[in-house]
């Protein structure tokens, strides 16, 4: 495995310089995006929506962290509010929660991430540095580290049962400049750090949060589909470009795209500024910040690279109003797109996080006050 992340780590190294400068719906039509001519594109509808009843505990939603399907299909909703995860049926039927709040086995102060693969959820707290292993039946089994040589890592996947891939911001004030370092990085499953897939080194501007969140968790997108291979895509509002690599360290696909920048209104800067300030705030209490958008699309959003275990990859396309999916397979070929209805339309994209697998498409909004909602698609038949 460590040829797989030892090249991954060159050539995202080189690709971070050029980028830094309910059932589906019944409508399924031949719809042209002057991108897609000829390309069947669905349109989906949620099956289920969670966190619409907010008078009963078990069904209302406060700040979500993560959602991840488990192996037989059920939907796992990582919850702040909840200090834990919350368990439903494919259904939506409320079954159980994992974790509590407190500082003893099994309880988090505020889970920020989770990961799910074969028999096996974890769930990371970085405000107490810790990160703890249940069975998918939601029993405690251990904690995973009780010292850390890095901060703990956001947005976790399961590449094996032995290693996870996240995202992990290093600070630096040894020199008394304020340097930092974004890194998605390869971690076992005791969370020791193996390799790092992809940097963003940059002198932090004290107090601006807008920096801070590009060159950060809004600057790449990475995924796994549970089987070794790993994707991993720079976001950037001028090139679209993701690189697959399996366990054997093979380089197996690149999908290249050309698209023009697209400037964004004055309209859409507006509300994107308005929502991640507010974000920002809901989830970092005692912190007041307006972001600051940039002028022009990601042409692949953060958060936008997926797999969805049936050996197709699904790239969320930010150069549009609307929520639209590229969905290739493992050579690159497109397949179809599909255009995502049934959500709110001011549910603005880089506020909206989503979660693949082989039990369909699952999506919730990262500002707590506005949408505390899971929408769960099905894959179009």
């Amino acid at each position: 495995m460590k040829g797989l992340f030892n090249l991954l780590r060159f050539a995202l190294l080189i690709i971070a310089v050029i980028c830094f400068t309910a059932g589906c719906g019944d409508s399924t039509s031949q719809v042209s995006d002057g991108h897609t001519s000829g390309t069947q594109v669905y349109e989906l509808v949620p099956r289920l929506v969670l966190g619409e009843n907010e008078l009963d505990e078990h069904y209302s939603l406060g700040a979500i962290s993560a959602v991840r399907f488990l192996d037989d299909g059920r939907i796992a909703v990582l919850d702040r509010f909840a200090y834990g995860a919350r368990i439903y049926s494919p259904t939506g039927e409320y079954l159980q929660t994992i974790g509590g709040q407190g500082d003893g086995p099994g309880e988090f102060c505020n889970p920020s991430s989770m990961a799910a693969l074969n028999d096996r959820i974890v769930i990371v707290d970085k405000s107490a540095f810790r990160a703890t292993l249940f069975d998918q039946e939601g029993r405690y089994m251990e904690e995973l580290t009780d010292s850390w040589s890095f901060t703990p890592p956001s947005f976790i996947h399961m590449v094996s049962d032995s290693f996870l891939v996240g995202g992990v911001t290093h600070m630096d004030r040894s020199d008394g400049v304020s340097r930092m370092n974004y890194m998605v990085n390869v971690i076992s499953i005791n969370f020791e750090c193996v390799d790092t897939l992809y940097e963003s080194a940059f002198i932090y501007e004290q107090g601006n949060v807008s920096q801070m969140l590009q060159m950060t968790l809004f600057s790449a997108s990475h995924t796994t589909d549970g089987e070794g291979n790993v994707f991993v895509s720079a976001a950037s509002p001028e090139n679209y470009r993701i690189d697959g690599w399996n366990h054997a360290g093979e380089n197996f696909t690149t999908i290249t795209r050309d698209f023009d920048p697209v400037e964004k209104s004055p309209e859409e800067i507006g509300v994107e500024s308005e929502r991640i300030s507010r974000l920002i705030e809901a989830r970092n209490p005692g912190v007041r910040h307006t972001y600051t958008p940039i002028p022009y699309k990601n042409q692949i959003l953060p958060n936008g690279v997926h797999a969805d275990g049936l050996n197709r990859l699904w790239v969320l396309r930010g150069l549009s109003d609307q929520i639209i999916f590229d969905v290739y397979s493992y050579s690159g070929n497109l397949l179809f797109s599909t255009i995502m209805l049934g959500i709110d339309p001011n549910e603005i994209q880089e506020v909206l996080w989503w979660s693949i697998s082989e039990h369909g498409l699952a999506v919730f909004s990262r500002d707590p006050w506005e949408s505390p909602l899971v929408w769960v698609f099905d894959f179009p038949e």
